[in-house]
């Protein structure tokens, strides 16, 4: 069983600090001798798995290793139940694992120039005879049985190496310093130090590892070698498939199709196909633009910011986004603009048929559980599904969404990230959703009623439109516009559950104009006046049945005490014109994000750069509805989402071409 702990010492600070510990024991490591026996040895080793990684998915790892002259075979295998004992969360925090261990001698003298396709048969011979008197390895041989193997990847490297004891405890260190080599990419470098149990208690490694990281904490390394090589670097990652990721695929594409230069770019989804929520925008005609699309269409914590994000925006940018794709657009009066067939699908497919075009390749049900940041500048980033796969990548770029419509793939990765990342991010709240009513007021019964009219809220915001009052809930596009803004209410979700509805501390007064095109004293003598003269038959019902529908007339009366079969009394009528020109609806909350087509909040703007890149993170970038940036209804959301991902993708892509330096 193999016992160890890998650290990253690329930083050079961190290799000189090893040196000295170590090769030099400058440092006094307290109970721990150190020998004479230090050495050095150049080492290459090539990494072997199906063109399926059969062997990663199976938990075993395979190579070659030349030291010095000799040529050996190690097969590696982390058993499926943990790490034999081991305190797996402490083991984690250390950089511990274990693992089975087999090492066989294949030749003592091959030449540094070595062929290892010389000795691969040999190898998987021994492989297989091994794998029919060891249980253990049985698997292993089944896969050589069906699968042929092949040469990922290989490394060369320098290793200084010595031991530490203590009593009947044996610890090997080594540090190792050199390249991965992956066919047609350049050389990856890598510098880190190994701590591997050889004899003795756990606890003494352990012990090892809290005085080293008391002196110097170093960063954990998560990944073999073997893992690694195997797992070469993509270009460019882009995590989710959403408009944004997509419109983010296209960006870089085109951008590496411009320069000539050959890209290797995946865009992963944790959903089964790509742009659900395109699919569902303009209930299936996709307003997926508006011609009106400044900074006042919009909200943030960070007006300036996002002020600036929206002006650099081309006027023309959607006709030439679309352009791209070869669809047809069209718009309405209001701005909004919608694929000619009024059909999103077509938006969809044409966009994954070009990046189909420029070679982009995409992988769903893959959701990304975690993502490690490189150290330095040039190292990659590395991601782990929930199946357990690894990706690695040199550019990232965060196209995570927000809780919003979760049945259209909304998720809280980006609040996780920012939690992990020590990210700037404001809150998630539902917006353009429905707004809950008060039980309070008679129009909370009233359900499945249209109208038109003006809202106001008590800081001065305005929505006019369409609403709908339905079971409890004040909606529609008017409505939603108005959620917007009362993300900012102080409030909680129920039975702090962030699926559920979002209660105010206290119930906010709404108003509601049912008649925005009249002057309330107009109004008032046009009712009075009708009230007059048919009083002798005019009930109340019947005095607004022109006016307003049914079911919201009677609800109205129960709140001003009218009996709606009553006659209509002209004094009552005036006044009451006046109440329907500013009618109080006490509002209780916000619907759920189940109920949302878009969330307020996100990662702050002070995080990114113009271009979208995260600050703290070079070579990263977040776009889309990630961001602390929503829009009103009217196609804007959409609008910013292919924008801000087509953009971050451009500069994605220009940055690997020639590094910018923050």
């Amino acid at each position: 069983m193999e016992i160890e702990a890998k650290f990253q010492v690329s930083r050079p600070e961190d290799w000189h600090f090893c040196y000295q510990l170590f090769c030099c024991q400058t440092s006094d490591l307290a109970g721990w001798q150190g020998g004479q026996e230090v050495s050095r040895l150049d080492l290459a080793a090539f990494y072997y798995d199906t063109s399926s990684a059969d062997l990663h998915q199976a938990g075993f790892s395979l190579r070659l290793r030349r030291e010095g002259s000799a040529l050996f075979l190690t097969i590696k295998h982390r058993p499926a139940g943990g790490q034999a004992g081991l305190q797996a969360p402490e083991a984690q925090r250390q950089g511990i694992v274990a693992r089975q261990e087999w090492e066989v001698l294949l030749a003592d003298s091959v030449t540094e120039h070595f062929k290892p396709q010389d000795y691969e048969a040999l190898a998987w011979d021994r492989v297989r005879t091994m794998s029919l008197s060891d249980p253990s390895l049985l698997p292993l041989g089944e896969i050589l049985a069906d699968h042929p193997l092949v040469l990922q990847a290989a490394s060369s490297f320098t290793r200084t190496r010595g031991y530490l004891h203590q009593a009947e405890a044996k610890i090997e260190w080594a540090l190792d310093k050199g390249y991965f080599h992956h066919p047609g990419q350049e050389d990856e470098a890598f510098s880190e130090l190994e701590l591997e149990l050889q004899a003795g208690p756990y606890s003494a490694l352990q012990a090892l590892i809290s005085q080293v990281q008391e002196l110097r904490p170093l960063v954990v390394q998560n990944w073999s070698k073997q893992v690694r090589a195997l797992h070469s670097p993509y270009d460019l990652i882009i995590v989710g498939a959403g408009p944004a990721g997509l419109a983010a695929g296209l960006g870089a594409g085109l951008k590496a199709e411009t320069e000539k230069r050959e890209a290797r770019i995946l865009i992963l989804d944790k959903d089964k196909e790509a742009g659900r929520k395109i699919l569902a925008s303009g209930n299936g005609r996709c307003n997926l633009s508006n011609q009106d699309a400044d900074a006042s269409k919009y909200l943030s914590h960070l007006p300036k910011q996002l002020e600036a994000l929206i002006q650099q925006i081309p006027r023309k940018f959607t006709q030439n986004f679309c352009r791209d794709l070869g669809l047809a657009l069209k718009f309405d009066q209001a701005g909004r603009a919608y694929p000619q067939a009024e059909e999103a699908r077509a938006v969809r497919d044409l966009l994954l048929a070009r990046l189909q075009s420029l070679k982009l390749d995409l992988a769903f049900n893959q959701e990304v559980c975690q993502i490690w940041p490189p150290e330095l500048k040039g190292q990659t980033y590395y991601l782990q599904t929930r199946s357990g796969e690894i990706y690695r990548a040199k550019s990232l770029i965060l196209a995570l969404g927000s809780p919003a419509s979760p049945a259209l793939g909304g998720s809280w990765s980006l609040a996780s990230l920012a939690k992990a990342w020590q990210l700037p991010y404001q809150t998630f709240r539902p917006a353009l959703c429905g707004l809950l009513i008060d039980e309070s007021s008679s129009l909370s019964q009233v359900q499945g009623c249209r109208v038109k009219g003006r809202a106001s809220l008590p800081h001065g915001q305005v929505s006019q439109g369409e609403f709908l009052l339905n079971k409890g809930a004040l909606s529609g596009i008017a409505a939603m516009d108005l959620a917007n803004f009362l993300a900012e209410e102080r409030g909680g979700f129920a039975g702090n559950d962030p699926q559920a509805v979002f209660i105010f501390d206290q119930p906010l007064p709404l108003t509601l104009d049912f008649f925005p095109e009249w002057q309330a004293g107009s109004l008032a003598k046009a009712l009075a006046d009708k009230g007059r003269s048919f009083a002798w038959e005019l009930s109340w019902d019947l005095l607004l049945a022109s006016y307003l529908p049914s079911r919201l007339i009677r609800a109205i009366l129960r709140d001003q005490g009218l009996k709606e079969e009553d006659p209509a009394q002209a004094k009552i009528a005036r006044s009451l014109a006046y109440q329907l020109k500013a009618y109080p609806l006490p509002l209780q909350g916000l619907k759920s994000f189940a109920d949302a087509q878009v969330a307020r909040g996100g990662l702050d703007l002070s995080a990114i750069t113009q271009d979208y890149r995260l600050k703290a993170y070079p070579g990263a970038y977040v776009c889309g509805e990630a961001l602390d940036v929503v829009g009103f209804c009217g196609g804007y959301n959409l609008h910013f989402a292919w924008a801000s991902g087509y953009r971050a993708g451009q500069a994605a892509l220009a940055d690997l071409i020639s590094p910018v330096t923050l």
